[in-house]
C-alpha cells in the first residue's frame, strides 16, 4: 500500500486578542507527554499511533501542530486535533466577529484540509 502522508501541516488557532484569555494553550507552545496541553489528540504512543506531533515550523510563538496522515494497520489514519481539555472545547463570554488561525498544508493525491467549528450554547448546536 502506497504510503500517504502529508508533510506538514502547521497548525496555529488565534482569536482577538481578548479571547487568548479563554482558549487554553492557544500557540501550542506548552507539551506533555507527546501531546499539546488542553487538546486532545488521536495519539496513543503504546500502538505507534501518532499522527500530531510538536513543530518549531510555527507562525508565531516557539511550536506549532504537525499533523500527518499515518499507515496504521494497513490503512491511512488521519491527524485531528480537538481544543480544550479533553477535546471538550472551551467557554466563550462574547460574540467574537473573526477567527483567524494559520496553516500550511501539501496535499498528496487528492488530500483535504478542513477545519470544523461547532459553537453550543448549553446541549444545543447554534453554529
Amino acid at each position: 500500500m502506497k504510503k500517504k502522508i502529508i508533510p506538514l501541516i502547521a497548525l496555529i488557532l488565534t482569536m482577538a486578542f481578548s479571547a487568548y484569555a479563554q482558549i487554553l494553550n492557544p500557540g501550542f507552545e506548552s507539551w506533555t507527554s507527546g501531546d499539546p496541553d488542553n487538546w486532545a489528540t488521536p495519539n496513543v504512543s503504546l500502538v505507534g499511533l501518532i499522527p500530531i506531533t510538536q513543530t518549531a515550523d510555527k507562525h508565531s510563538g516557539s511550536a506549532a501542530v504537525k499533523g500527518a496522515v499515518i499507515n496504521f494497520m494497513g490503512s491511512p489514519f488521519p491527524p485531528f486535533i480537538l481544543s480544550g481539555p479533553m477535546g471538550s472545547g472551551f467557554s466563550i463570554s462574547q460574540r467574537y466577529t473573526s477567527l483567524s488561525l494559520f496553516y500550511k498544508f501539501t496535499p498528496l493525491n487528492g488530500d483535504r484540509f478542513s477545519v470544523n467549528i461547532i459553537m453550543n450554547k448549553g446541549k444545543n448546536t447554534i453554529g
